[in-house]
């Protein structure tokens, strides 16, 4: 199930239960991604079937452990994709995030954990965000 879509919702729900205390409602989350609360709705069921997220009242929902692994694995893979992208293939840093951010999802884990490597496990991606450790 892995999908643009999917880490864009993971990233919304934990960027909203930081500022909630752990709740994420439904209509933050349609605010925040600017789209109807009926389609927020619907992939929220999908994504609540499919363990990454838990329903926990009516309209209430919080990432499962399962959600907060793959966005962790997702933030480790573009912060490594972005720091290669910017470190090795001189791309300025902007336009290396951009770049990552379409393929980090889809680049299979060995590659990214051999760019790992060859970078020599960086710690901090070209803007000075933490890279997360899988």
């Amino acid at each position: 199930m892995r999908s643009r879509r999917l880490y864009e919702y993971l990233a919304v729900m934990k960027k909203i239960e930081n500022n909630s205390r752990g709740v994420v409602k439904l209509r933050d989350i349609s605010r925040a991604m600017n789209i109807k609360p009926a389609s927020a709705h619907e992939y929220l069921e999908k994504l609540s079937s499919s363990g990454y997220v838990e329903k926990i009242g009516r309209g209430e929902y919080r990432l499962s452990r399962r959600g907060e692994q793959e966005l962790i694995l997702r933030m480790w893979a573009h912060g490594v994709i972005e720091t290669y992208l910017h470190k090795i293939l001189g791309i300025d840093p902007d336009k290396a995030c951009l770049i990552a951010s379409k393929i980090d999802y889809i680049m299979p884990l060995d590659a990214v954990e051999k760019l790992y490597a060859v970078l020599g496990y960086p710690k901090k991606c070209p803007h000075n965000h933490s890279i997360p450790h899988k």
